[in-house]
């Protein structure tokens, strides 16, 4: 995990293949320049350039991906169970109370 001033982001490796180069080499021509009108005072500094230049490229090119319905899948099936659970319960109570009638 990265450290932006205070806010912690988290940057992954890109293999060469999936990198968009053009993106890529816009966004370092902007922290290029910004770099040049705000010389960082410490390696710290640029290292903040570096890690807001991941994040800019991270936030421009991710895909939003489509909402699972994983989710609701295992709650379906969960209240499948429940519902089979109380079923056999209701059973076992009503056979147990036909075996007690016939013993009376």
């Amino acid at each position: 995990m990265k450290k932006i001033g205070k806010v912690v982001v988290r940057t992954r490796k890109h293999p060469n293949e999936l990198v968009d180069s053009k993106f890529l080499d816009l966004i370092n021509r902007e922290v290029g320049e910004y770099a040049g009108a705000h010389v960082p005072e410490s390696i710290t500094e640029a290292a903040y350039f570096m890690q807001a230049a991941q994040v800019c490229y991270n936030e421009a090119t991710r895909k939003e991906m489509p909402r699972s319905a994983r989710k609701e899948i295992i709650e379906s099936k969960i209240s499948k169970l429940v519902l089979s659970k109380d079923l056999l319960e209701n059973a076992r109570k009503q056979e147990m109370l036909s075996t007690s009638e016939t013993k009376s």
